[in-house]
């Protein structure tokens, strides 16, 4: 009997001994998950914060990148003062503003700083004080900004530094104030830069760029499209076909792709977004003698890139009949209005000796122009201005030429301010203006160039340009005299995060 009341006793306690190390595992184990929970919570919340500083980061970043842009658009915006071109005015800053709400609201702060370039006798730029910021001589001056983006508690500051410079009215051979096409195979277009100030550059078929190309804007060069220069844009760049670049190609904004293996970029690639190469294949050759720098760059090479900025931003300039003082530049003016006989008449007279003291004929009209109604073949014997608001047409049996060894200057100009409804203000070139004749072709509307060499020297500005012919311009340094500088550029050396 004492036995078994032993042996009860000793079985009571041991499972007293499992019950109580039961509870001791699952207090351990509530521990150990307590310990495992709190650790998650700090790491998501770890996690939030991290996320949200880098948003805030990116934002303060924005806006100071936001603060030089304005600074940008202030000096580009410039006016110069009337009594002297060697005046301008700017800001003086500083400069202050607020961008959104959401997630949190952000501020810029802009302070812009001008020096004196330095010289032989002045070896040392000299800052300007903020009261002498709006007479500096624009020749001499070079300017650095810099810009604080704050965003709840986080800070970025960028500094930028650019020359300020006049701009010299249509300085350059092709000026698109929109897109620019170049299509066909017999699509060729060269002399010296082609910018596209805003919109896009479509390049494809066998069309050709016989020099460098800017655009503020998108890119796409596909087929046999070949641009022998370096190609610029401030967004995205495709590369097809068998597309070829003889120069670097930049996107200071946007990202780079590159499809297929029959593209040839000669020169180096930049990206601030990121660079993208289809073929494994086409990369190992490039990369082999070419540097690719992107800040996503599909392949891991060099991945960092903060030195892009965009290029010098160029106004679109005006060009009306009252623009340019075409009497006092000895030109015989005619002013026909609706008159299409006048206006017939005074373009027939070109083919005749100017009158003592003239050197050209110079008609507004208001009468649509078109060369093969007048006269298939003008010789001209004087320099010709045509300003029509209802567009100017060559066709393509009509000729215009020179008829001798001396200079002539043709303007085919549709002013600014035209209304492009339609048809209305375009100018179409299918015909041949002669060697020797530096030509400008200028309209706000649709410019459309057909045929072999239609032009050979001379520029072109438009708002849209369509090119479905050869267009050599030369290396003409054609300027339309009495058109005086309105604005100035920002041609910017470098901008970068500092912190």
């Amino acid at each position: 009997m004492s036995v078994d009341r032993t042996r009860w006793a000793r079985h009571r306690a041991s499972r007293e001994d499992e019950g109580l190390v039961f509870i001791v595992v699952v207090v351990v184990i509530a521990s150990v998950m307590a310990v495992l929970a709190a650790t998650l919570f700090h790491v998501a919340l770890d996690n939030i914060s991290t996320a949200q500083r880098m948003v805030t980061q990116e934002q303060a970043l924005q806006a100071a990148e936001a603060g030089i842009d304005v600074a940008y658009q202030g000096i580009e915006a410039v006016t110069l003062a009337s009594s002297t071109t060697s005046l301008h005015h700017v800001p003086c800053g500083p400069l202050n503003g607020d961008l959104g709400s959401a997630p949190s609201g952000s501020r810029y702060t802009v302070t812009i700083k001008y020096y004196k370039y330095s010289t032989a006798t002045n070896p040392t730029p000299t800052v300007l004080t903020a009261a002498l910021c709006t007479t500096t001589p624009i020749d001499l001056v070079r300017i650095v900004v810099t810009a604080t983006g704050t965003d709840l508690t986080e800070t970025a500051r960028v500094t930028s530094q650019a020359n300020i410079a006049p701009v010299s009215p249509f300085a350059d051979s092709v000026f698109v104030n929109g897109s620019m096409t170049l299509r066909g195979s017999n699509s060729s277009l060269g002399g010296q830069t082609v910018y596209v100030h805003t919109g896009t550059l479509t390049c494809n078929g066998g069309g050709t760029i016989y020099g460098s190309v800017t655009v503020f804007g998108k890119v796409t060069a596909s087929g046999s499209c070949s641009i022998a220069g370096a190609l610029e844009a401030t967004t995205q760049i495709s590369l097809g076909g068998t597309a070829a670049i003889g120069g670097t190609v930049i996107s200071t904004t946007g990202g780079i792709s590159v499809q297929g293996t029959g593209v040839t970029v000669s020169g180096s690639m930049y990206a601030r977004s990121s660079i993208t190469i289809s073929s494994t294949k086409w990369y190992q050759n490039y990369i082999s003698t070419h540097t690719v720098t992107g800040m996503n760059v599909s392949y891991t090479i060099n991945p960092t890139e903060t030195a892009l900025v965009r290029p010098t931003k160029e106004p679109w300039p005006d060009l009306t009949w009252a623009t340019v003082k075409w009497a006092t530049m000895h030109y015989r003016v005619v002013t026909a209005g609706s008159n299409c006989t006048t206006a017939k008449s005074a373009i027939l007279s070109a083919k005749s000796p100017a009158s003592t003291g003239y050197v050209g004929v110079a008609l507004n009209t208001t009468c649509q122009v078109q060369f093969t109604k007048i006269t298939k073949n003008l010789v001209l014997a004087q320099s010709l201005v045509v300003f029509s608001t209802k567009g100017i047409t060559v066709e393509s049996n009509a000729q215009i030429s020179d008829s001798s060894t001396t200079r002539r200057t043709l303007f085919l100009v549709v002013p600014t301010g035209t209304s492009c409804q339609s048809t209305n203000g375009n100018i179409s070139i299918h015909g041949n203006i002669g060697t020797g004749i530096a030509t400008l072709v200028y309209s706000p509307c649709t410019v459309t160039i057909q045929g072999t060499s239609p032009i050979k020297e001379g520029k072109i500005y438009a708002r849209t340009l369509i090119m479905n012919g050869n267009l050599t311009l030369g290396t003409e340094a054609f300027t339309l005299l009495g058109v005086k500088t309105t604005q100035v550029s920002v041609g910017i050396d470098f901008e970068r995060q500092v912190s």
